[in-house]
């Protein structure tokens, strides 16, 4: 059933997308579906931007009402939610929109796996443009069917980036260690797998840090991003 609803339609249209590519150029397919994806799971990303965004505005007020009532756990849970209803943020809708977001997430790591091992024929659609195999020499310097060190750290940055924007402006010691946490493990992953992970890793990373800056700047000036 992954294979399926997932899978399959994600390999298809990286495919088709590759055989319109001068080419077949999976590098810049990649950049090409990514730009889908993101469009297409546009309502998801935003929401997820502005919980993020929104319980970064409301951290400071947040400290203050688990300083305030640090010897009184049922006054400080009242509190949080009386400030939570008053910003109209739900602090479990970025976990649902994880969950949601996961199984593409994973199609999408599988597809590019095999993406860089060539064309699975098995898993095409009748019609598909069929093309013998993708280019995986990127800009004629990355070959993207094997572990690349530059395209594994590009990644590991783009990731400190992120994290550092998810965390700026919090006193909570898990931003902090997230910052340096996640760019480590970003790179240890990905400099093991082909580096076709690796670039959809970074473009993926650098559109979900500019939505995200663009949202701060909408509630900074008072303007809820809709949906």
């Amino acid at each position: 059933m992954f294979q399926e609803l997932l899978l399959k339609p994600i390999y298809n249209a990286l495919v088709f997308i590759a055989s319109r590519v001068p080419g077949n150029d999976l590098g810049i397919s990649v950049v090409i579906l990514v730009l889908v994806i993101r469009f297409l799971l546009w309502p998801l990303f935003n929401k997820a931007a502005q919980s993020q965004a929104m319980m970064k505005k409301i951290q400071p007020e947040m400290d203050r009402v688990r300083k305030v009532y640090k010897d009184d756990q049922v006054k400080q849970a009242q509190e949080m939610m009386a400030l939570y209803k008053k910003n109209n943020f739900n602090p479990f809708s970025s976990i649902l929109i994880l969950f949601i977001q996961l199984p593409v997430l994973i199609a999408l790591y599988q597809v590019f796996l095999k993406g860089a091992a060539g064309i699975d024929q098995s898993l095409l659609y009748p019609g598909v443009n069929h093309i013998t195999s993708f280019q995986t020499l990127f800009l004629g310097i990355f070959e993207l069917a094997k572990p690349n060190l530059f395209l594994a750290i590009l990644a590991a940055a783009t990731q400190g980036v992120a994290s550092y924007f998810m965390g700026k402006g919090s006193k909570d010691m898990s931003s902090k260690w997230l910052l340096i946490f996640s760019p480590v493990m970003t790179l240890v992953i990905v400099m093991q797998l082909p580096s076709v992970v690796a670039w959809y890793w970074s473009l993926t990373t650098i559109f979900s840090i500019i939505q995200q800056l663009i949202i701060e700047r909408n509630l900074k000036n008072g303007n809820r991003t809709t949906d």
